[in-house]
């Protein structure tokens, strides 16, 4: 079993829901509860054998998309949104950078022009033989629950194939993309067919809605169009970005010295402590981990 974590989902969850901590003039807190959710992790699943996957700053969908994920850009936002989201970036480029790797975690991907979600399915598609648990909570993300081998989990809820089919009235997971095509993915500003949701794109998909009003709208041509323009933005990994996406999996060193010494370095008392310490030597028994 191997975690993958969309950091850019984790990080963000501990800015807004973990309470400020600083250390020699330098906020912590992200950083702190992100470790904290590793521990939690690797207990939880009994492993430990972690993934970690970063959103690129810049986007290969944008250049033949502009509208993508346009309502998220800095200019939208308010300053105290603004300062908040740098402080984000500030502590995020810390774990990338400094942390993980000063761990021995090795599995460190970002990719130019790409998304964390694009570096996921990746893997998943590459590493068929391989159980994962990849911890997010975009719904893009159920296009690659094909089988029990992959779950999701956003921290309240593991999410199966079977969840996935019982919610959906059967479709498979590999047609969530085309769900997307059709009603558009509001979370990335792509526009659907005007009035039709993922409740209808599923029926419409499943052949449940024959003719009638509806039907004509999402087989139109025009939207058969808007269809086809949809689908690459939506289908994950991107496919038509300038540099091809590679990902290979690499073996670990974690050392639990290194690890003790980096909890120092930025003031995490409360992992060394004597308790705390003993669930981090539990979940990271073996000093490196092949993949």
């Amino acid at each position: 079993m191997k975690i993958i974590m969309d950091c850019h989902y984790v990080t963000y969850r501990g800015a807004y829901g973990m309470e400020n901590l600083s250390y020699d003039g330098q906020q912590t807190h992200i950083i702190f509860d992100f470790m904290r959710q590793v521990l939690k992790l690797a207990l939880k699943f009994q492993t430990d054998q972690f993934i970690f996957c970063f959103d690129s700053a810049n986007s290969y969908r944008e250049l033949v998309y502009p509208a993508y994920k346009d309502h998220r850009k800095d200019d939208k936002k308010t300053p105290e949104e603004i300062a908040i989201i740098k402080e984000i970036r500030r502590q995020r480029y810390e774990l990338r950078e400094k942390v993980l790797p000063y761990i021995g975690f090795k599995n460190i991907f970002m990719q130019s022009g790409y998304e964390s979600d694009d570096i996921i399915a990746l893997i998943v598609k590459n590493n068929s033989d391989e159980e994962f648990v990849v911890v997010a909570k975009d719904k893009d993300l159920y296009q690659f629950l094909e089988s029990d081998r992959v779950k999701l989990y956003d921290f309240k809820k593991l999410y199966t194939q079977a969840n996935f089919e019982d919610e959906y009235l059967g479709l498979k997971p590999e047609q969530w993309s085309r769900v997307k095509a059709i009603a558009g993915c509001r979370s990335d500003n792509v526009a659907g067919i005007e009035g039709i949701g993922d409740k209808t794109a599923v029926k419409y998909l499943l052949g449940m809605l024959k003719n009638g009003k509806i039907f004509d709208k999402i087989n139109s041509d025009e939207s058969k169009k808007l269809i086809e323009t949809n689908l690459p933005l939506v289908s994950l990994p991107y496919s038509n970005g300038r540099k091809q996406l590679k990902v290979d999996l690499v073996v670990d060193e974690i050392d639990l010295n290194m690890m003790k010494s980096c909890f120092g370095q930025y003031g995490f008392r409360y992992f060394l402590q004597e308790e705390q310490w003993d669930k981090w030597e539990t979940a990271f028994v073996n000093a490196i981990i092949p993949f």
